[in-house]
Formats: structure tokens, C-alpha cells, sequence
């Protein structure tokens, strides 16, 4: 339809059949002049049929007949279409099935329209085509006209006549039959109930088990795709995003009860796998089973003593994990016994529980008590356990030997000349003859001519100076050999 003044302009034209090779040229001249005209003629949407008046043979009642219409954009853009019957409804004359909605420039629609005369007269209709879009409307009108021949008949046998029968030829379609889930209207109430219907054209109607008449991939029997969607209409969506992760278990979410595991996701320290790769990182596994992980924390998952906030164990470990073992758990004179299991000096290695006690005036087993022997009673610097006498100052190992009977330096032996062999009183290393009782220190000198008193001097007197083999001490003339005790007389 024009607006303005080319309306009237062009009109004339549009009566007359488009068949007529003349009419169509004026008609594109007339076009051509509408758009030189300016304001007045400015851009419009037109559509034009190839008839404008269809009339159809006469035909017998009951059978039909068929004719065709094309439609054509010839000013405008892509159009919304449709045709429409005045009065509705088209009585005798029907529209095949298969109209489309939109009509575009340089694509001719054409319509294919039935007679099927129900009773003998004539019949007229208008079928007028409609084109809309931003532009404006345009109509097309054809008027269809038919007679009818014969008697009125029942063709389908449905005992509904011709005439009020709107399908002779289907038994199933008559006035006040039952609707059927076919896509017809089977009571001839010019409605065809809502369910019956194909929007989506996926050959399925709604009354069939459609349940979305709005998406093609959604009707019984159709495969189940990943999308939430019930496809095949079985009343069970099997893509369901249990954990409104908005990840389905189809689309690769391995655990839909929980909304931190799917694809793509960060990966937790919760020893499950987050980004459902398949693979659980070893430091999200609680290796030694005790409720800590590696990356929770976790400072040794290979050992079930040790996790954050765990007491710490006299193991040398670090089992609180807080990066240090207890101060008494180093084993800080490498004896092999930390302070906390007992070790009462931790910087002695020869001191820790059930060490042999050594000489040492030191608890070597860490039993509290130092053993009586390992004591210097005599303060000469060593132990009683080490020393032969701790009652003897002069006794100890490798100590002087004294001319005193005694074992000084703890050799387990005492000196030959440590004896009294005479029995004088006086060992032999403290006198000059331990083979003479009356040889000793201090001992009378006697005229025997020896060393008595052990002064390392005999007496001048105790000498035999005249080889009378008497000493001078019984000599009375030690000059003389011939004087001595008891010798003879002579005259001299």
C-alpha cells in the first residue's frame, strides 16, 4: 500500500491483472514517477499478485479444483505475511497448508487455493495477502469465485453433507465430532485446538507428546542432549545441575553433589578434584589418615603423629608443624637421647638412661644418684672408683711409691724393698740392711763394724786397723796385731 499522493497514482494499476504485460509496465513506470515525486512519494513497502481475480471452473459437488497465486515484493524490505479470507473462514475455497509467515524482495511466495464446492450456486470470497514491516503495510486482494454442480452429497460418508462438512473426503472431520490429535479441525468449528498444534514443525503436535511445541529438538523419542532440557519428553530431565555449580554431570561435572567440583574450577584443599581433570594433587590427600592434609598444613603427611596443633612427642619432630621440634627434643650431644625421654645432660654424650656408669663423679645413667666409689675422699684429685686407697692422699694411679708398705701408684703391686725382712721395724727401702736386725735408722751403733744407725757412716772405732780382725771398739791397741781380746801373752 502507497502512501501520500501516489496512492492515487498507482491504484488504477493494482485492478488490473497483473498478467497483462502492458499493466506492468505502466505499473514500473508509475513506480519510477512515485519515486521522483519526492516527499510525496517517499519509500514504501509493495507487494503485487500475479491475478487479482481467480475464477474457478465450475466443478461437481464434492470433487475440487485447484489454482495458484503468486505474490511478489516489489518496493520495500523483508516482510511479515500472511493471507486472510473475507469473510473469514474462506467457506468453499482453502488455502494449502505451507504459507510462509515472511515474504522478501527477489522471492515470489506462491499460494495454492482448493474449490470444493459443498453445495450447486456460486460462491465468492476475498482473499487478501498482507504485508507488514517498518516501512508500512501493503495488501493484495484476489477475489475467488466458483459454482458448484449437482445435488448436495456426504463424500466421506461421515453423515455430515457437503456443505456443512468443512472435509467431505476425512469421515473423521464433520461438525460435533470428537477433536482428534491430528492437527485438523475435526468438529468443523473453525478452530483447531491449541494442542494440537506444531509450532516448532518438528512433525510432533502437543496432544502427541510434545512437551515444547517451541523447540524442534524436543518431542518423544528424540536424543538427550546436554541442556537441562527433557528432549525426549519422558518427564525426566537426566541433565540435571544438582549443585547449581551451572555445570551438568554431561558437561563434565564429576561430582553434581558439590558446587566447588567442576570443570575449570579451583582446585580447594579438600582433597577432591575440583577441576574434575582428574587428578587430586598429593598434597590435598591425607596420606598418614590423620585429618590433616599437605596443603592444610600438614608438615610430614607421611606421618600421623604430626599436624598443626598436634602435642609435641619427645621424637625430635616437629609435630605441631610449627616449624621447630620442642626445645628438649634435639639430641644435642648425639648420644641418641633427647633431654625430654630423659637424657639429664643433653650437652654429655656419655650421660643418658641406661648408660653404663663410668668413673666419672658424674650420673652417667641419669638416675639421679652418683655412685659412692665415684667420689675423691682423699682429694687427691681422683675417684675412689679409680683410686686403690680414696682413704690415702699418697695413693693413686701413677703416683710416687712411698717406702711405706703401700701400693701408691695403684699398680696393684708394692716394691720388693717395701718389706721388713729383718723384722727390725724398718721396711728396707728406709734402712741401709733389711738383712740385719740391728741395722735401722736410728739404731745403736754396735762394734761390729756396720752402719747400725743407717747414717751412712761407720764409726772410726768400728775399723781393724792392725788386721787383728778386731776392730779398734775391742782392740785395746789397734795397732798392734798382736793385742787383742784373748790374745796370748807374750813377753814384751
Amino acid at each position: 500500500m502507497l502512501a501520500g499522493s501516489c496512492r492515487g497514482i498507482i491504484a488504477p494499476v493494482l485492478t488490473t491483472s497483473p498478467e497483462s504485460s502492458s499493466s506492468r509496465a505502466g505499473l514500473a513506470l508509475l513506480l519510477l514517477l512515485g519515486a521522483l515525486l519526492g516527499a510525496g512519494c517517499g519509500p514504501a513497502l509493495l507487494i503485487q499478485t500475479d491475478v487479482s481475480e481467480l475464477r474457478f471452473p465450475d466443478t461437481a459437488v464434492g470433487e475440487s479444483v485447484s489454482a495458484t497465486i503468486t505474490i511478489e515484493v516489489l518496493a520495500g524490505a523483508r516482510a511479515d505475511f500472511a493471507p486472510i479470507f473475507e469473510p473469514p473462514g474462506g467457506g468453499t475455497f482453502r488455502i494449502e497448508p505451507g504459507v510462509p509467515s515472511v515474504i522478501e524482495p527477489g522471492k515470489p511466495v506462491t499460494v495454492t487455493v482448493w474449490y470444493v464446492p459443498s453445495a450447486a450456486g456460486e460462491s465468492a470470497v476475498v482473499l487478501g495477502f498482507l504485508a507488514s514491516n517498518v516501512q508500512g503495510r501493503s495488501r493484495q486482494d484476489v477475489s475467488l469465485i466458483g459454482r458448484g454442480l449437482g445435488v448436495v452429497i456426504d463424500g466421506d460418508r461421515d453423515g455430515a453433507p457437503i456443505d456443512v462438512d468443512c472435509d467431505d473426503a476425512d469421515p473423521a472431520v464433520r461438525p460435533g465430532a470428537d477433536e482428534l490429535c491430528d492437527g485438523v479441525d475435526n468438529d468443523c468449528d473453525d478452530v483447531v485446538p491449541a494442542d494440537e498444534a506444531d509450532a516448532d514443525g518438528d512433525g510432533v503436535l502437543i496432544c502427541a507428546g510434545d512437551c515444547d511445541d517451541a523447540d524442534a529438538g524436543t518431542l518423544p523419542g528424540a536424543d538427550e542432549v546436554c541442556d537441562g532440557v527433557d528432549n525426549d519428553c519422558d518427564g525426566t530431565v537426566n541433565e540435571d545441575d544438582a549443585d547449581a555449580d551451572g555445570v551438568r554431570v554431561c558437561a563434565g561435572d564429576c561430582d553434581d553433589a558439590d558446587p566447588t567440583t567442576l570443570p575449570g574450577a579451583v582446585e580447594l584443599c579438600d582433597g577432591l578434584d575440583n577441576n574434575c581433570d582428574g587428578v587430586v594433587f598429593p598434597e590435598e590427600l591425607d596420606g598418614d589418615a590423620d585429618g590433616y592434609r599437605g596443603c592444610g598444613g600438614d608438615c610430614d603427611d607421611a606421618d600421623g603423629t604430626t599436624w598443626p596443633g598436634a602435642p609435641e612427642l619427645c621424637d625430635g619432630l616437629d609435630n605441631d608443624c610449627d616449624g621447630s621440634p620442642g626445645a628438649d627434643e634435639p639430641d644435642g650431644d648425639g648420644d641418641g637421647v633427647p633431654g625430654c625421654a630423659g637424657d639429664c645432660d643433653d650437652a654429655d654424650p656419655t650421660r643418658y638412661p641406661g648408660n653404663l656408669e663410668a668413673c666419672d663423679g658424674v650420673d652417667n645413667d641419669c638416675d639421679t644418684v652418683v655412685p659412692a666409689d665415684e667420689v675423691d675422699g682423699d682429694s687427691d684429685t681422683f675417684l675412689a672408683c679409680a683410686d686403690c686407697d680414696d682413704a690415702d692422699a699418697t695413693s693413686y694411679p701413677s703416683a710416687p711409691e712411698l717406702c711405706d708398705t703401700l701400693d701408691n701408684d695403684c699398680d696393684t703391686f708394692v716394691p720388693a724393698d717395701e718389706v721388713d725382712g729383718d723384722a727390725d721395724g724398718f721396711l728396707a727401702c728406709a734402712e741401709c740392711d733389711d738383712g740385719a736386725i740391728t741395722t735401722y735408722p736410728g739404731a745403736p751403733e754396735l762394734c761390729d763394724g756396720i752402719d747400725n744407725d743407717c747414717d751412712t757412716v761407720v764409726p772410726a772405732d768400728e775399723v781393724d786397723a792392725d788386721g787383728d780382725t778386731y776392730l779398734a771398739c775391742v782392740d785395746c791397741d789397734d795397732t798392734n796385731t798382736d793385742v787383742y781380746n784373748g790374745a796370748s801373752e807374750i813377753c814384751d
